[in-house]
């Protein structure tokens, strides 16, 4: 049997899941960094500032919360490889087919939505070349004092190096720039001239967003096409009535589970740094433009164009935080702390679990 989840297909998995807390990372750093000066009296700059501010808020409310939910996806998934015997994998087959199509639906939700608001923000380009023209001589500068930081250390994302000369992001930023660190980064942020500054911002916009959400895009697209094979080859053990195929992919998950969860585990353990730079943004937006957002984008599926508000009713209906996420102007970044499905607590005495749904069903047959 052609089994389409392979080892080299989950190690690519755990590349991506990396990358894509990488690219995180560095995009919600980019949208810190416009605003690191507010009292900043370049006027071009502050209103192209003023026009990204709720896209920034799109994102923080509505966008980041399902990349978040991907990663929790991928982690619980993992776990139910790493505490099933096999025994028990084969009698929750048919729930994990349904599961793994749940999160390959999540994925390419997620996908969807970072490509729209990627639209949006490079929508933005020919405003932020017009201004660094009015601005040359301090773009010129900038330019050259990005020259001689990248040659002066190893840089993982040359792309991002412009967020090393922000006040209060340089710090951050570094230690996804730079391997082993990088002892010129205090000359980086000793630039303090307000043009240069704003010129850093602009660049934010232009270089560090722009292409930490392509990659972005390119990791969670990975990670939907590695859901679908997953979702594909469950499907084909379970109509298998032989167990070695079964047992090949169980295996073969297994050994892999523990170093992706691990690599979950990191990812979500940067999530407050990212929300705290989100939440950096002033709060002057247009709330109705943040709200409306989902239902006034669309993305082609099954070739029919359909609003994200829409599809994401179809697709959630049994899970009530991200509905809540679609449906309410709410701050999602703080309802997604908790866990993205309905998990049921159910109490021993004075001891209280918290058990994925679909086992809840099976009155915890599993670990009584």
């Amino acid at each position: 049997m052609d089994m389409r989840v392979t080892d080299e297909s989950l190690d690519v998995v755990r590349k991506d899941i990396e990358n894509a807390s990488n690219m995180l990372q560095i995009a919600c750093l980019a949208l810190r960094s416009c605003f690191a000066n507010n009292s900043s009296s370049v006027k071009s700059f502050v209103e192209l500032r003023t026009e990204i501010t709720n896209e920034a808020r799109v994102y923080s409310h509505k966008i980041l919360p399902f990349a978040n939910a991907v990663i929790r996806q991928i982690q619980r998934f993992c776990e139910n490889y790493r505490t099933f015997t096999f025994d028990e994998f084969k009698e929750y087959l048919p729930d994990l087919v349904d599961e793994s199509n749940k999160n390959a639906e999540i994925c390419l939700y997620t996908l969807e939505l970072h490509k729209a608001i990627l639209i949006d923000f490079k929508k933005k380009q020919d405003k932020v070349n017009t201004v660094l023209k009015q601005m040359s001589l301090e773009a010129e500068e900038f330019e050259k004092r990005k020259n001689e930081l990248l040659k002066s250390a190893t840089v993982q994302y040359s792309f991002a190096i412009g967020l090393c000369f922000i006040p209060l992001v340089s710090a951050f930023v570094s230690p996804v720039l730079f391997a082993g660190g990088c002892k010129d980064i205090a000359r980086a942020t000793a630039a303090t001239e307000e043009g240069i500054l704003a010129v850093a911002g602009i660049d934010a916009i232009k270089n560090s967003l722009s292409v930490s959400l392509d990659g972005f895009v390119k990791s969670i697209s990975d990670i939907a096409g590695f859901f679908k094979n997953l979702n594909n080859d469950l499907i084909m053990i379970a109509e298998d009535h032989r167990d070695e195929p079964k047992r090949i992919h169980y295996m073969r998950i297994k050994k892999k589970a523990l170093h992706i969860i691990e690599d979950c585990r990191l990812y979500l353990s940067k999530i407050p740094n990212s929300e705290a730079d989100l939440l950096a943004i002033p709060e002057n937006f247009d709330k109705n433009y943040v709200q409306e957002w989902l239902s006034k984008r669309e993305a082609e599926i099954d070739n029919e164009m359909i609003t994200f508000t829409d599809w994401g009713r179809k697709l959630f209906t049994s899970n009530k935080n991200l509905i809540s996420i679609i449906t309410t102007e709410s701050d999602s970044l703080l309802k997604m702390e908790t866990e993205i499905n309905d998990d049921e607590v159910i109490s021993f005495g004075i001891i209280s679990i918290k058990i994925p749904y679909f086992l809840s069903k099976k009155k915890l047959k599993l670990i009584m």
